[in-house]
Protein backbone atom coordinates (compact mmCIF):
# COMPACT_ATOMS: atom_id res chain seq x y z
CA UNK A 1 0.00 0.00 0.00
CA UNK A 2 1.34 3.57 -0.76
CA UNK A 3 -0.14 6.72 0.37
CA UNK A 4 0.15 10.17 -1.47
CA UNK A 5 -1.44 13.24 -0.42
CA UNK A 6 -1.49 16.51 -2.00
CA UNK A 7 -2.81 19.15 0.52
CA UNK A 8 -3.17 22.81 1.45
CA UNK A 9 -2.30 25.94 -0.86
CA UNK A 10 -1.13 23.66 -4.06
CA UNK A 11 -4.73 21.25 -4.00
CA UNK A 12 -6.92 24.80 -4.16
CA UNK A 13 -4.56 26.42 -6.52
CA UNK A 14 -4.75 22.75 -9.07
CA UNK A 15 -8.49 21.99 -8.66
CA UNK A 16 -9.16 26.40 -9.43
CA UNK A 17 -6.58 25.46 -12.54
CA UNK A 18 -8.12 22.52 -13.80
CA UNK A 19 -12.06 23.70 -12.99
CA UNK A 20 -11.09 26.22 -15.57
CA UNK A 21 -10.75 23.85 -18.54
CA UNK A 22 -14.23 22.60 -18.52
CA UNK A 23 -12.62 19.11 -18.43
CA UNK A 24 -13.98 16.61 -15.55
CA UNK A 25 -14.47 17.36 -12.40
CA UNK A 26 -11.36 18.91 -11.11
CA UNK A 27 -10.97 16.60 -8.22
CA UNK A 28 -11.09 13.75 -11.00
CA UNK A 29 -8.47 15.48 -13.06
CA UNK A 30 -6.54 16.43 -9.68
CA UNK A 31 -6.52 12.88 -8.72
CA UNK A 32 -5.27 11.34 -12.59
CA UNK A 33 -2.34 14.30 -12.40
CA UNK A 34 -1.26 12.50 -8.67
CA UNK A 35 -0.85 9.48 -10.14
CA UNK A 36 0.74 9.78 -13.30
CA UNK A 37 3.28 12.29 -11.82
CA UNK A 38 3.73 11.72 -7.63
CA UNK A 39 2.89 8.29 -6.99
CA UNK A 40 4.35 7.13 -10.56
CA UNK A 41 7.36 8.56 -9.24
CA UNK A 42 7.14 6.61 -6.01
CA UNK A 43 6.70 3.32 -7.27
CA UNK A 44 9.29 3.83 -10.36
CA UNK A 45 6.35 2.77 -12.72
CA UNK A 46 4.81 4.89 -15.87
CA UNK A 47 1.17 5.45 -15.20
CA UNK A 48 -1.64 6.04 -17.41
CA UNK A 49 -4.98 6.74 -14.75
CA UNK A 50 -8.49 7.00 -14.80
CA UNK A 51 -10.36 8.18 -12.38
CA UNK A 52 -14.40 7.81 -11.62
CA UNK A 53 -16.11 11.02 -10.50
CA UNK A 54 -16.27 11.31 -6.41
CA UNK A 55 -19.43 9.29 -5.46
CA UNK A 56 -20.45 10.19 -2.49
CA UNK A 57 -18.42 13.15 -3.06
CA UNK A 58 -15.39 12.75 -0.71
CA UNK A 59 -14.83 9.18 -1.95
CA UNK A 60 -12.69 8.39 -5.66
CA UNK A 61 -11.43 5.63 -7.39
CA UNK A 62 -8.83 5.13 -9.67
CA UNK A 63 -7.16 2.40 -12.57
CA UNK A 64 -4.24 2.98 -13.62
CA UNK A 65 -2.51 1.05 -16.15
CA UNK A 66 1.14 0.47 -16.03
CA UNK A 67 3.73 0.07 -19.56
CA UNK A 68 3.46 -3.98 -18.80
CA UNK A 69 -0.87 -3.39 -19.04
CA UNK A 70 -1.00 -4.17 -15.51
CA UNK A 71 -3.56 -2.44 -13.50
CA UNK A 72 -3.10 -0.71 -10.34
CA UNK A 73 -6.05 -0.05 -8.25
CA UNK A 74 -6.37 3.10 -6.14
CA UNK A 75 -8.64 4.93 -4.43
CA UNK A 76 -8.75 8.25 -2.26
CA UNK A 77 -10.70 10.62 -0.25
CA UNK A 78 -11.24 14.23 -1.44
CA UNK A 79 -11.06 16.73 1.26
CA UNK A 80 -12.18 20.37 1.58
CA UNK A 81 -7.95 21.26 0.38
CA UNK A 82 -6.62 18.33 0.01
CA UNK A 83 -6.16 14.93 -1.69
CA UNK A 84 -5.20 11.15 -0.20
CA UNK A 85 -4.59 8.43 -2.52
CA UNK A 86 -3.56 5.19 -2.02
CA UNK A 87 -2.95 1.72 -3.73
CA UNK A 88 -4.97 -1.32 -2.75
CA UNK A 89 -2.61 -3.82 -5.05
CA UNK A 90 0.82 -2.52 -5.23
CA UNK A 91 4.05 -4.43 -3.17
CA UNK A 92 6.14 -1.09 -3.06
CA UNK A 93 10.20 -1.49 -3.73
CA UNK A 94 10.22 -0.63 0.35
CA UNK A 95 8.05 -3.30 1.26
CA UNK A 96 9.59 -5.91 -0.50
CA UNK A 97 12.16 -6.37 2.85
CA UNK A 98 8.53 -7.44 4.35
CA UNK A 99 8.08 -10.31 1.68
CA UNK A 100 11.29 -11.76 2.41
CA UNK A 101 11.46 -11.75 5.73
CA UNK A 102 8.46 -13.62 5.48
CA UNK A 103 9.83 -16.00 3.26
CA UNK A 104 12.50 -16.62 5.28
CA UNK A 105 10.72 -17.60 8.01
CA UNK A 106 8.26 -20.30 5.76
CA UNK A 107 11.62 -21.24 4.14
CA UNK A 108 12.33 -24.64 7.08
CA UNK A 109 8.59 -25.46 6.30
CA UNK A 110 9.06 -25.20 2.79
CA UNK A 111 12.11 -27.52 2.79
CA UNK A 112 14.43 -25.72 0.89
CA UNK A 113 18.13 -25.66 0.24
CA UNK A 114 20.63 -22.46 1.18
CA UNK A 115 19.56 -19.84 -1.44
CA UNK A 116 17.67 -16.27 -1.86
CA UNK A 117 14.33 -15.05 -3.23
CA UNK A 118 13.94 -12.93 -5.79
CA UNK A 119 11.37 -10.73 -6.75
CA UNK A 120 12.97 -8.37 -8.62
CA UNK A 121 14.35 -4.56 -7.28
CA UNK A 122 10.88 -2.25 -8.47
CA UNK A 123 7.08 -2.60 -7.43
CA UNK A 124 4.78 -5.16 -7.95
CA UNK A 125 1.66 -5.27 -8.88
CA UNK A 126 -0.39 -7.77 -7.56
CA UNK A 127 -3.08 -9.88 -9.52
CA UNK A 128 -6.53 -9.72 -8.94
CA UNK A 129 -6.48 -12.70 -7.48
CA UNK A 130 -3.80 -11.73 -4.72
CA UNK A 131 -0.46 -13.50 -6.27
CA UNK A 132 2.49 -12.46 -7.76
CA UNK A 133 5.53 -14.43 -9.01
CA UNK A 134 9.20 -14.69 -8.13
CA UNK A 135 11.71 -16.93 -8.06
CA UNK A 136 13.95 -18.72 -5.75
CA UNK A 137 18.10 -19.36 -6.31
CA UNK A 138 19.59 -21.92 -4.95
CA UNK A 139 23.19 -21.61 -3.78
CA UNK A 140 23.54 -24.22 -6.42
CA UNK A 141 22.53 -22.17 -9.18
CA UNK A 142 18.76 -23.83 -9.38
CA UNK A 143 15.97 -22.10 -10.12
CA UNK A 144 12.52 -22.57 -8.63
CA UNK A 145 9.29 -20.41 -9.51
CA UNK A 146 7.79 -19.09 -6.70
CA UNK A 147 3.71 -17.77 -6.18
CA UNK A 148 3.15 -15.27 -3.39
CA UNK A 149 -0.28 -14.77 -1.88
CA UNK A 150 -0.63 -11.32 -0.36
CA UNK A 151 -3.58 -10.59 2.46
CA UNK A 152 -4.14 -7.69 3.60
CA UNK A 153 -1.84 -5.72 1.46
CA UNK A 154 -4.11 -2.15 2.13
CA UNK A 155 -3.33 -2.73 5.71
CA UNK A 156 0.01 -1.98 7.69
CA UNK A 157 0.96 -5.22 8.26
CA UNK A 158 0.06 -7.56 4.80
CA UNK A 159 0.76 -11.40 4.93
CA UNK A 160 2.47 -13.41 2.85
CA UNK A 161 2.45 -17.17 1.80
CA UNK A 162 4.46 -19.42 -0.60
CA UNK A 163 4.04 -21.78 -2.95
CA UNK A 164 7.30 -23.33 -4.92
CA UNK A 165 7.35 -25.74 -7.42
CA UNK A 166 10.79 -27.85 -6.80
CA UNK A 167 12.32 -29.77 -9.34
CA UNK A 168 14.27 -33.20 -8.31
CA UNK A 169 17.19 -31.74 -8.00
CA UNK A 170 16.64 -28.32 -5.58
CA UNK A 171 14.20 -30.90 -3.85
CA UNK A 172 17.30 -32.82 -3.22
CA UNK A 173 19.58 -30.56 -2.06
CA UNK A 174 16.78 -29.26 0.81
CA UNK A 175 16.12 -32.78 1.78
CA UNK A 176 19.88 -32.95 2.06
CA UNK A 177 20.31 -30.13 4.46
CA UNK A 178 17.01 -29.56 6.19
CA UNK A 179 16.94 -33.51 7.12
CA UNK A 180 20.62 -35.22 6.37
CA UNK A 181 23.39 -33.03 7.35
CA UNK A 182 22.20 -32.13 10.90
CA UNK A 183 21.80 -35.52 11.56
CA UNK A 184 25.31 -35.84 10.13
CA UNK A 185 26.93 -32.92 12.18
CA UNK A 186 27.90 -30.74 9.16
CA UNK A 187 24.43 -28.73 9.45
CA UNK A 188 26.16 -25.59 7.99
CA UNK A 189 27.41 -27.36 4.96
CA UNK A 190 25.83 -26.92 1.30
CA UNK A 191 24.21 -29.11 -1.17
CA UNK A 192 24.37 -29.43 -4.91
CA UNK A 193 22.86 -31.66 -7.28
CA UNK A 194 22.38 -32.44 -10.62
CA UNK A 195 18.99 -31.45 -11.85
CA UNK A 196 16.99 -34.57 -11.93
CA UNK A 197 15.92 -36.60 -14.59
CA UNK A 198 12.72 -38.83 -15.60
CA UNK A 199 10.76 -40.77 -12.85
CA UNK A 200 13.29 -43.17 -10.75
CA UNK A 201 16.08 -42.08 -12.73
CA UNK A 202 18.63 -41.84 -10.33
CA UNK A 203 20.65 -38.48 -9.87
CA UNK A 204 24.08 -37.72 -7.89
CA UNK A 205 24.49 -35.27 -5.11
CA UNK A 206 27.24 -34.02 -3.11
CA UNK A 207 28.28 -31.77 -0.04
CA UNK A 208 31.98 -30.26 -0.05
CA UNK A 209 32.96 -29.96 3.57
CA UNK A 210 35.59 -27.23 5.06
CA UNK A 211 38.61 -29.89 5.72
CA UNK A 212 37.71 -30.89 2.16
CA UNK A 213 35.81 -34.00 2.53
CA UNK A 214 33.30 -34.93 -0.06
CA UNK A 215 29.81 -36.14 1.45
CA UNK A 216 28.24 -38.13 -1.58
CA UNK A 217 24.47 -39.00 -2.48
CA UNK A 218 22.19 -40.79 -4.61
CA UNK A 219 18.55 -39.54 -5.38
CA UNK A 220 15.33 -39.71 -7.72
CA UNK A 221 12.34 -38.95 -7.50
CA UNK A 222 9.68 -42.00 -6.98
CA UNK A 223 6.79 -40.44 -8.51
CA UNK A 224 6.37 -36.84 -6.87
CA UNK A 225 8.41 -38.23 -3.29
CA UNK A 226 12.47 -37.32 -3.71
CA UNK A 227 14.48 -40.39 -2.13
CA UNK A 228 17.90 -39.40 -1.11
CA UNK A 229 20.73 -42.13 -0.22
CA UNK A 230 24.00 -41.66 1.18
CA UNK A 231 26.58 -43.30 -0.98
CA UNK A 232 29.98 -42.85 1.00
CA UNK A 233 28.54 -41.73 4.39
CA UNK A 234 27.76 -44.08 7.75
CA UNK A 235 25.31 -42.36 10.03
CA UNK A 236 26.62 -43.12 13.79
CA UNK A 237 22.82 -45.00 13.73
CA UNK A 238 24.25 -47.13 11.05
CA UNK A 239 27.44 -47.64 12.82
CA UNK A 240 25.94 -48.97 16.15
CA UNK A 241 24.87 -51.98 14.22
CA UNK A 242 27.61 -52.98 13.11
CA UNK A 243 28.48 -54.33 16.46
CA UNK A 244 25.86 -57.24 15.99
CA UNK A 245 27.51 -57.72 12.20
CA UNK A 246 31.03 -58.34 13.43
CA UNK A 247 29.65 -60.62 16.22
CA UNK A 248 27.32 -62.92 13.56
CA UNK A 249 30.94 -62.62 10.82
CA UNK A 250 33.27 -63.85 13.43
CA UNK A 251 30.59 -66.64 14.75
CA UNK A 252 30.41 -67.97 11.09
CA UNK A 253 33.58 -68.50 10.49
CA UNK A 254 34.12 -69.88 13.91
CA UNK A 255 36.13 -67.61 15.85
CA UNK A 256 35.94 -68.17 19.76
CA UNK A 257 36.26 -64.05 21.09
CA UNK A 258 35.92 -62.86 24.57
CA UNK A 259 32.71 -61.00 25.08
CA UNK A 260 33.11 -57.23 24.19
CA UNK A 261 32.31 -54.41 21.93
CA UNK A 262 33.09 -52.97 18.59
CA UNK A 263 34.00 -49.10 18.82
CA UNK A 264 33.44 -47.04 15.60
CA UNK A 265 33.16 -43.84 16.89
CA UNK A 266 30.52 -41.29 17.61
CA UNK A 267 30.64 -39.33 14.29
CA UNK A 268 29.37 -39.98 11.14
CA UNK A 269 31.85 -42.23 8.97
CA UNK A 270 33.10 -41.03 5.31
CA UNK A 271 34.19 -43.42 3.20
CA UNK A 272 37.11 -43.10 0.92
CA UNK A 273 38.18 -44.70 -2.84
CA UNK A 274 38.71 -48.06 -0.62
CA UNK A 275 34.89 -48.13 0.77
CA UNK A 276 36.66 -49.44 3.93
CA UNK A 277 36.94 -47.90 7.99
CA UNK A 278 38.90 -48.60 11.05
CA UNK A 279 37.09 -49.48 14.25
CA UNK A 280 38.34 -51.20 17.37
CA UNK A 281 37.29 -53.95 19.59
CA UNK A 282 37.69 -54.06 22.99
CA UNK A 283 36.87 -56.60 25.81
CA UNK A 284 37.70 -57.04 29.05
CA UNK A 285 41.17 -56.92 30.45
CA UNK A 286 42.01 -57.45 26.35
CA UNK A 287 43.92 -54.99 24.47
CA UNK A 288 41.96 -53.80 21.72
CA UNK A 289 41.83 -55.22 18.42
CA UNK A 290 41.84 -52.80 15.32
CA UNK A 291 39.11 -54.12 12.29
CA UNK A 292 39.16 -52.78 9.22
CA UNK A 293 35.46 -52.60 8.23
CA UNK A 294 34.65 -52.62 4.38
CA UNK A 295 31.51 -51.40 3.20
CA UNK A 296 29.42 -52.76 0.01
CA UNK A 297 26.43 -51.87 -1.98
CA UNK A 298 25.94 -48.37 0.89
CA UNK A 299 22.59 -47.93 0.62
CA UNK A 300 21.00 -50.62 -1.26
CA UNK A 301 19.25 -53.88 -0.68
CA UNK A 302 22.37 -55.57 -1.20
CA UNK A 303 24.56 -53.46 1.51
CA UNK A 304 26.94 -55.73 3.24
CA UNK A 305 29.67 -55.25 5.50
CA UNK A 306 33.48 -57.08 5.51
CA UNK A 307 35.34 -57.09 8.36
CA UNK A 308 39.13 -57.92 8.70
CA UNK A 309 41.25 -58.06 12.26
CA UNK A 310 44.26 -59.77 13.37
CA UNK A 311 43.55 -63.05 15.44
CA UNK A 312 42.43 -62.55 19.09
CA UNK A 313 43.39 -64.84 21.95
CA UNK A 314 40.15 -65.16 24.22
Amino acid sequence: MVRNLLGGAAFAALVLMLAACGQPSAEVLAAEQLIEEQLADDLGLVLDAICQEPNPPTEISCVAEDSAGAQVIIVGVVGADELSLRTLNVVAADQIDLVMSAFASASAELALPSGSLDCGAGSIVVGADGRFTCQFLAASDHVAPVTVTVDGLDTPDPTFSFEVVLGPGIAAEGIIERAILPDLGFGDSRAICAKGGADAEPFSCGVLLDDGRLLEFVAFDSGGAIEVAAANVLRPTELEKLDAAFADTVAAVGVVIPGGRLDCGADAVILDTTSSFKCAYSAPNQVPIEVTVTVTGLGTADEAFGFEFAEITP
